[in-house]
C-alpha cells in the first residue's frame, strides 16, 4: 500500500513540475518579441488570391478590429462547411482569430505558401466548432500561443475538398480497404513550451468531449494539450487513415473513446505502408521491415485528458512527458502508445521522465451494480469479436482482452517496447496491457503499477439497505407470506449480517441473500446501492506483457498478486514457477518490500509485483500456446 500510495504521489508531482514548467515558458514566450505580423497583414494572415489555388467557401470574408494594441480577425461561417484558402496563415503575438460558427460545424483553412513557409502560430484561435489547419510545410504553435475550440485538426498534410465534404477526418471504407484521409505529409507539428490547447468541456459527465488532432511527418508537444472527456491523438507518417473509435456500431469492439488512427509510409515505409493501404495487408507494404523516413511523435509535455483518452501512434513512439487521464463510473480514461505490428524496426519507449497514468477521478458521480455488470458482459462480447477481427491497416491496434469498467493503458510495438528506470506507468485498478513483436523491457527502477484504489472513503450508511417488503421477498417464509402483514413495510437491514447462499443451492440458478432466519430473501436490492469509481477500482487491477502470436497465458505463482508496480533487477532462480518455450518465469521471495519478484527470460527484465487485494500478473511469449 505504501508503495502505491508513492506511485500515486509520484503523478501528483510530475504535474505539479509540468505546470510550473509550462507557466514559466509561456511567461518567458509572452513577454519575448513576435515573429510575424499582427492581424490581416503580408505574412501573417493572408487570403490566397493565386488563381491557381484560390477558394474561398461558405464564409463571408475575415474583418479586422483593434483595440488596446490587441488585434481580432473575425471570419463568420454561413454553412456548415466552409473551405478557406490562405496564402499564409500566421497569427501574431497579439492577434486573436474568432471563427464564427454552430458547434457542429467545420472549417477547413488550406495554407498554398508559395514560399513552403510553415504556418506560425503566436496568438490565440477560438471556435464553438471543428477547425481544421492544413499546411504540407509544417505547423509550429509557439510557447505564446492559445487554442480554445470544440475540435482541432493540425496537419502537416493535405486533405482535398470532396474529402472534407463528404467524409470530414475518417477514411472511406470499402470491401475492407480504407483510403487515406490526410496525404501528402511533408514537414512537422511542433508545439513548444508554454502553449496551451484545449477543447470545451461538455456539459454533462455523459456528453463526449472534443479531440487534439496532430498530424505531421514528425510530431512534437512541449506544451500543454487538454482534451476533457475527449480525445488528444499524435501520428506521425506520410499519410494518416482515421475511423471512429469505441460505440460506432462499425468498431463496436474498440478500446479507443475517440478516434482510431494509423499513420502510413510512402517510398521506403515500413509495414503499413503504400500496399498496406491499399489492400488492407500491413504485412506486405513496400519495403517491409525498414526504417521510414518519417514517423517520430513525442510527448515532452504536459497532455490531459480527464475521462478520455490519449493515443500517440507512429514509427518511433517516444512518452517523455506526463500523459494523463481519469476514470469515472460513466467515462474510463486510456492510454494508448501504438506502433503498428508489422513495423519490425518501430519502437515505443517510456523514458526515465515519462509519466503515463489513468487516476480515479474525484468526482460525486456514481452507478449501480448492475450498470458495472453489464459493461463486463459487453466486454466479454467484444473481447471476441476483437480477437477473430481481421486487423488489416490497423494492426497497431491491441487484441488483448480489455474490461471496458476498468482505465486502460495500451501499448503495441512491431519491434519493442522500453520502459526506462525512472518511468512511471500507472492505471489504477486497471489495465496496463503491452504486445511487442520483439522483446517489452522493464528497465531497473522502471514500475507499472495497476494496484487498486487506497484510502477510499465509504459511509457506513452504505451498508444499510432499503427493502419495501412484499410477497417475493417472503417466498421462502410462506407462513409470513400468507399472512400478508409484512407487505408494503419498509424496513432497512445491515448487509453484513446476511446469509449468503450460492447459486446452484436448491435448484436456484442465483445467488440468494438471506436475512437471519430466512425471513426475506433481498438479493434483488443489493444492486440498487450506488458506487464510486473507488468502489469498482479497489481490487487490484491486471498487467499483462505479450511477445505477438501464439501465447500462453498464466498467472505467476500460486497467488494473485496485483500490480506490476516494479523495481527491475536481475534475480537469482530460486524457484521455476512456469516454463514454456523460451519462457521461463521464477518466483523469489524476499523479506521486506515486495513480496514477489518474477524475472521472465523472452520478455526482458524483471518486475515487483506489488499491490493490494488480488489483481494479476501475466506474462506471454509467443513460443507457445494453450
Amino acid at each position: 500500500m505504501a508503495r502505491s500510495i508513492a506511485n500515486l504521489g509520484q503523478t501528483a508531482a510530475a504535474i505539479a513540475a509540468a505546470q510550473a514548467q509550462q507557466a514559466a515558458a509561456r511567461q518567458a514566450a509572452l513577454n519575448a518579441p513576435g515573429g510575424v505580423p499582427d492581424g490581416l497583414a503580408s505574412g501573417g494572415l493572408q487570403v490566397d488570391n493565386n488563381p491557381a489555388t484560390q477558394g474561398w467557401l461558405n464564409a463571408a470574408a475575415p474583418t479586422q478590429s483593434s483595440a488596446g494594441g490587441h488585434t481580432t480577425v473575425s471570419i463568420n461561417q454561413t454553412k456548415d462547411k466552409a473551405i478557406l484558402n490562405w496564402q499564409t496563415f500566421n497569427v501574431g503575438k497579439n492577434t486573436e482569430v474568432d471563427f464564427h460558427q454552430q458547434a457542429s460545424w467545420a472549417v477547413l483553412n488550406r495554407v498554398n505558401d508559395p514560399n513552403a513557409r510553415p504556418s506560425q502560430i503566436e496568438g490565440q484561435i477560438k471556435g464553438d466548432g471543428t477547425v481544421l489547419l492544413m499546411n504540407r510545410n509544417g505547423i509550429v504553435f509557439s510557447g505564446s500561443s492559445q487554442v480554445n475550440v470544440r475540435n482541432l485538426a493540425a496537419a502537416a498534410a493535405a486533405m482535398s475538398d470532396d474529402q472534407f465534404t463528404t467524409n470530414g477526418i475518417y477514411s472511406a471504407q470499402a470491401n475492407g480497404t480504407y483510403s487515406q484521409a490526410f496525404t501528402d505529409a511533408a514537414g512537422k507539428v511542433l508545439v513548444q513550451s508554454g502553449a496551451q490547447i484545449t477543447t470545451a468541456t461538455p456539459a454533462s459527465a455523459t456528453q463526449g468531449g472534443g479531440y487534439i488532432l496532430l498530424l505531421g511527418q514528425e510530431v512534437d508537444n512541449r506544451g500543454t494539450l487538454s482534451t476533457p472527456q475527449g480525445q488528444t491523438a499524435m501520428a506521425a507518417g506520410d499519410y494518416f487513415i482515421l475511423r471512429p473509435g469505441q460505440g460506432t456500431d462499425s468498431n463496436a469492439y474498440s478500446t479507443t473513446r475517440g478516434n482510431e488512427v494509423v499513420a502510413g509510409y510512402s517510398g521506403d515505409g515500413n509495414g503499413a505502408g503504400d500496399n498496406g493501404a491499399a489492400d488492407g495487408d500491413t504485412a506486405s507494404g513496400d519495403n517491409a521491415g525498414t526504417a521510414p523516413v518519417s514517423g517520430r511523435v513525442s510527448n515532452h509535455g504536459l497532455i490531459q485528458s480527464l475521462q478520455g483518452d490519449i493515443t500517440l501512434t507512429g514509427h518511433e513512439v517516444v512518452q517523455d512527458g506526463v500523459a494523463l487521464s481519469s476514470s469515472t463510473v460513466n467515462n474510463r480514461g486510456t492510454v494508448h502508445l501504438l506502433n503498428p505490428a508489422s513495423d519490425q524496426t518501430g519502437s515505443v519507449t517510456v523514458t526515465g521522465n515519462g509519466v503515463t497514468a489513468v487516476v480515479l477521478d474525484g468526482s460525486d458521480q456514481t452507478a449501480l451494480d448492475s450498470q458495472r455488470a453489464s459493461l463486463i458482459t459487453q466486454s466479454a462480447v467484444q473481447d471476441l469479436a476483437r480477437r477473430g477481427a481481421a486487423q488489416g491497416v490497423f494492426d497497431n491496434l491491441s487484441r488483448q482482452d480489455d474490461r471496458e469498467d476498468l482505465s486502460r493503458v495500451e501499448i503495441v510495438s512491431g519491434g519493442g517496447v522500453d520502459f526506462a528506470g525512472g518511468s512511471l506507468t500507472l492505471a489504477t485498478g486497471g489495465q496496463i496491457a503491452v504486445s511487442a513483436t520483439d522483446a517489452s523491457r522493464v528497465e531497473d527502477g522502471a514500475t507499472l503499477d495497476v494496484s487498486g484504489s487506497v484510502g477510499v472513503n465509504v459511509a457506513m450508511a452504505s451498508n444499510n439497505v432499503e427493502v419495501n417488503v412484499q410477497g417475493n421477498e417472503q417466498r421462502d417464509s410462506p407462513l409470513n407470506r400468507d399472512t400478508q402483514d409484512l407487505n408494503n413495510s419498509t424496513i432497512w437491514v445491515d448487509r453484513r449480517s446476511l446469509i449468503h447462499v450460492a447459486a446452484g443451492t436448491g435448484g436456484d440458478a442465483d445467488d440468494r441473500w438471506y436475512t437471519a432466519g430466512g425471513l426475506l430473501e433481498v438479493g434483488g436490492y443489493l444492486g440498487l446501492s450506488p458506487h464510486g469509481i473507488g468502489e469498482w477500482a479497489a481490487e487490484g487491477g491486471s498487467g499483462k506483457l505479450q511477445r505477438r502470436g501464439r501465447a500462453h497465458r498464466r498467472r505467476v505463482g500460486d497467488k494473485p498478486v496485483g500490480g506490476l508496480a516494479g523495481r527491475a533487477e536481475r534475480l537469482p532462480a530460486d524457484e521455476l514457477v512456469a516454463g514454456y518455450g523460451r519462457t521461463a518465469v521464477r518466483r523469489v521471495e524476499r523479506a521486506g518490500g515486495c513480496g514477489v519478484f518474477v524475472a521472465v527470460q523472452g520478455i526482458r527484465g524483471g518486475a515487483c509485483a506489488l499491490g493490494r487485494r488480488g489483481g494479476g500478473v501475466f506474462l506471454q511469449s509467443a513460443d507457445s500456446a494453450t
